[in-house]
């Protein structure tokens, strides 16, 4: 429960800088959010920021979901498969090593100094890929980052995960998007696109 309050605490923080027009490194959005945190928990006595410096560092022991793996090999046999996060470049390398995810094409908010869901993140990726923005499919389980991608011409595809969106009715999702993925994840996306390995 503490990693999820955690997480939306990261999520609303981005958007408040993002309506602010701020940047804030990965790092830094960490530790400002679990400061917060703890004081709202009441669980601040004794937590040093050597401490929760050590905590954030968390974030990179990430795992993937049980269809990610299989479902990003199925969709790179047709598609440039690219990631836009929020993360930085250092944390995503570690935690692709970890996981044993490849990306064909990595685009992190520290190295384009933006954050989702700014207009700048999609404009850049935009740029960055060659394509038109009707070439590009945002794959993602967060209503907020479709419609950013929506709002500049970009194809969108959400796959329903069960820790994610936990605040929003999903079934208010359908139909405003290209795709709706409910089970499944990457491989039924695959499946659905009629992607085949060779």
């Amino acid at each position: 429960m503490f990693a999820h309050k955690w997480r939306q605490g990261i999520f609303a923080y981005c958007h408040a800088a993002v309506e602010r027009g701020k940047y804030f490194s990965p790092e830094t959005v960490y530790l400002r959010t679990l400061e917060e945190l703890v004081k709202t928990q009441d669980v601040n006595e004794g937590w040093e920021e050597a401490e929760m410096k050590l905590i954030c560092e968390a974030w990179k022991g990430q795992t993937p979901w049980k269809d990610t793996l299989n479902g990003m090999e199925m969709l790179k046999a047709r598609f440039i498969v690219a990631a836009l996060s929020n993360g930085s470049a250092k944390d995503l390398i570690a935690i692709n090593r970890a996981s044993g995810v490849t990306w064909d094409y990595i685009v992190t908010s520290d190295l384009i100094n933006a954050m989702k869901p700014s207009p700048e993140a999609y404009k850049t990726v935009i740029k960055l890929l060659g394509l038109k923005p009707d070439e590009i499919a945002m794959v993602a389980a967060h209503e907020y980052d479709l419609e950013a991608a929506k709002n500049h011409g970009m194809k969108t595809i959400y796959i329903d995960r069960d820790t994610e969106d936990t605040l929003i009715n999903k079934s208010a999702l359908r139909g405003r998007f290209d795709l709706y993925i409910e089970s499944g994840g990457l491989e039924q996306l695959a499946t659905q696109l009629q992607v085949q390995v060779v």
